[in-house]
């Protein structure tokens, strides 16, 4: 009786031993499974905003330049403003990826960061070194006086960064083009102008106004070629202050890769995107006349406004 009482002690401490071994177990096994996370949209674009400003006094940086290069993308190319403000727009195709953050004015040190083009992770301010060894690059000072003049076209560079899109099937124009042409009602109300520039070859500049609400998604310039005509549209280069995205003022500014040339003094104070076309590119400049081409300035197939060979400054009324 006294051995049977000692045993059955013997095998309760023993069955809680092995309950409590296998308990985890039984749990875990019999546990609702986690369902999968939910799969996330892909991060959309956003405006990149940062602050330019000298190393030594913190005193913001004038027109500086300010680049992101990502690959075999285009790099996105915009200038500061005189706060040393500069604003980009980053499209889906650039987010997420690796990159390069450039930063240049006259008197400083280029800053190059490598970075990840994720809205969180950029610099919201540069801090740039005095020195002005490496920087090539020249904005136009509002006190910069100078008349601009047509220069002689320079050797030709392998920098194709972006070419123009050519758009359906060239054809001889028939409208004339002795004289500048407005083909587009203007107003009284104080509205536009919008203004191209090109005083040569290296660059052509399109100063938007603050007064143009209508969708420029649209917009682009005609010229002729050897077989007729062609268009340049500018929703190839600029998607997102042509399709509403970012509002104007603001200077869609096109550069021959390997030029380094002032923006018009319209320009200062407002967002200037830049593209950059390879020297076969650059549609507006005659070579054998040596001036720039007789451009029309069509919305779709509407035409707005012609622009004289030879120009360098061209007012296009607006009437939206």
């Amino acid at each position: 009786m006294a051995t049977h009482f000692q045993n059955s002690l013997l095998v309760k401490p023993i069955a809680l031993i092995v309950m409590l071994i296998l308990l985890p177990g039984i749990a875990v096994g019999c546990q609702i499974p986690t369902p999968p996370p939910t799969p996330t949209s892909p991060p959309g674009p956003f405006v990149y905003q940062t602050r330019v400003k000298a190393m030594d006094t913190k005193e913001y940086v004038p027109y500086a330049r300010v680049t992101i290069e990502s690959g075999q993308i285009a790099p996105l190319i915009v200038e500061a403003d005189t706060n040393g403000f500069a604003r980009i727009f980053i499209d889906r195709a650039y987010v997420g990826k690796p990159g390069r953050l450039i930063v240049e004015a006259p008197g400083y040190e280029r800053n190059t960061q490598n970075i990840d083009l994720w809205e969180a992770s950029l610099p919201g301010v540069v801090l740039l070194e005095r020195s002005g060894a490496t920087s090539t690059y020249t904005p136009q000072t509002p006190s910069d006086t100078t008349e601009p003049t047509n220069t002689s076209p320079t050797a030709s560079t392998t920098d194709e960064l972006l070419t123009p899109t050519n758009i359906g099937t060239p054809t001889i124009s028939t409208t004339s083009v002795s004289t500048a042409a407005m083909l587009f009602p203007t107003t009284e109300d104080g509205l536009g102008p919008m203004i191209i520039f090109a005083d040569d070859k290296d660059s052509l500049t399109v100063y938007v106004p603050a007064q143009i609400t209508s969708s420029l998604q649209d917009l682009n310039l005609e010229y002729g070629t050897s077989t007729g005509t062609d268009r340049y549209y500018f929703i190839e280069g600029f998607t997102p202050y042509v399709d509403g995205t970012v509002p104007p003022p603001f200077c869609l500014h096109l550069e021959r890769a390997g030029s380094s040339k002032p923006f018009p003094t319209e320009c200062h104070s407002v967002h200037k995107p830049i593209v950059r076309l390879p020297s076969g590119s650059i549609f507006w400049w005659d070579e054998f006349e040596r001036k720039t081409k007789t451009l029309f300035v069509n919305l779709g197939d509407k035409q707005l406004y012609v622009c004289d060979a030879g120009f360098s400054r061209c007012e296009v009324k607006w009437n939206p």
